[in-house]
């Protein structure tokens, strides 16, 4: 198994962007930093809440501010939502990391490529990428390579994905 060396950092910040629930009314704490309120809060977008999960992590090292995006939430076009909400540039994204292959954790990746073209699809790394290509899809006749039947085909997604541009 390849190794990686991680560099110091001086901070770290994670924001929620796609999480199953949202309480837009909660109060920061020391720990954790609430969107910012303001009186036309109410009027304005607010933020979805949907199965699944999605976080932007931040590094801070030597000046530097280096971003990506952990996740990519359940449907095509919730991630990007709350992106904006949030005033999140999916273009000054350093990469996309995708945990496993559930929907709830990569069908975002969908809308994130549509938006960000190839740069997201090249830029984007699995903790399990030997799933992906195993996995068969019920649009390609729920087939994986070795013929056994599948439900899901998360790299089917990213290929229609692709092939939409």
């Amino acid at each position: 198994m390849a190794t990686i060396s991680l560099k110091p950092i001086d901070r770290l910040e994670i924001l929620s962007v796609m999480d199953n629930s949202v309480d837009v009314l909660m109060s920061s704490t020391p720990v954790a930093q609430r969107a910012p309120r303001s009186l036309d809060s109410l009027s304005r977008p607010q933020l979805r809440a949907e199965h699944g999960v999605s976080m932007l992590v931040t590094t801070y090292a030597g000046g530097n501010k280096d971003s990506f995006l952990f996740d990519t939430g359940v449907t095509v076009d919730g991630v990007l939502h709350n992106m904006d909400v949030l005033e999140v540039k999916a273009n000054e994204l350093h990469a996309i990391v995708l945990s496993h292959g559930h929907t709830d954790h990569t069908r975002g990746l969908i809308g994130l490529i549509r938006r960000s073209s190839r740069r997201a699809r090249d830029r984007t790394y699995s903790t399990e990428p030997a799933r992906f290509g195993s996995r068969g899809c019920a649009d390609c006749g729920g087939k994986s390579a070795d013929g056994s039947s599948r439900r899901t085909c998360p790299g089917h997604w990213t290929d229609s994905a692709h092939d939409a541009l």
